[in-house]
């Protein structure tokens, strides 16, 4: 069983889930901008499709932000 013990609450675990959420999202737009450049097709494309990927964490994080005021330590594995 996995034991969920609260690290921070309300307001700072928020501003701590936007933070990061924010930081994901300018590096996943200066990855995608950087795709736009003169490096080759398939150069382009995978950088692009990187900083996609990782500004949807950012997106994700900004969703955990507005959804849980909670940040959780999980300690064991949910599965037997």
């Amino acid at each position: 069983m996995a034991k969920e013990i609260p690290i921070l609450t309300g307001l700072m675990a928020r501003l701590v889930k936007l933070i990061a959420g924010t930081a994901f999202l300018l590096v996943g737009g200066v990855m995608v901008l950087s795709g736009l450049g003169d490096m080759g097709v398939v150069d382009n494309v995978l950088l692009a499709a990187a900083g996609a990927l990782v500004a949807s964490v950012g997106v994700y994080a900004y969703y955990l932000a507005y959804t849980d005021d909670t940040i959780y330590l999980r300690l064991g594995s949910k599965h037997r």
